[in-house]
């Protein structure tokens, strides 16, 4: 399972568009050459399929200037957490999937 792109248009879209998204959503902004960011990516597609419910997508940051200056996004790989309401939360670090897996899943006891 890999993980549906996102361009800027998509991820303005998810913003601002209505109705608002009630749910946390995800996304990985990365680089084509970046091999840190194919393990991220990678390591998402697992956290996905072991949770095929949760919204995460991909963003090259190379087609997203407004979102990397907007969110302040400093170096990729980064993953973006966005709750409806609450700021965006970036995550840089990549260290293993049971991590990543559980800061994916922090959202659902927020959402209740």
């Amino acid at each position: 399972m890999s993980l549906s792109e996102w361009t800027e248009s998509d991820l303005l879209n998810r913003l601002l568009g209505n109705p608002a998204p009630l749910r946390t959503w995800h996304v990985l902004f990365y680089t084509p050459m970046c091999g840190t960011c194919k393990v991220a990516n990678r390591m998402l597609e697992i956290v996905q399929a072991m949770d095929p419910t949760q919204d995460i997508g991909r963003c090259n940051i190379n087609f997203s200037p407004r979102m990397t200056q907007e969110w302040k996004i400093e170096s990729v790989p980064c993953i973006v957490k966005v709750q409806r309401g609450q700021p965006p939360v970036k995550r840089y670090r990549m260290q293993a999937v049971d991590e990543l897996y559980r800061f994916i899943q922090e959202d659902e006891v927020t959402n209740l």
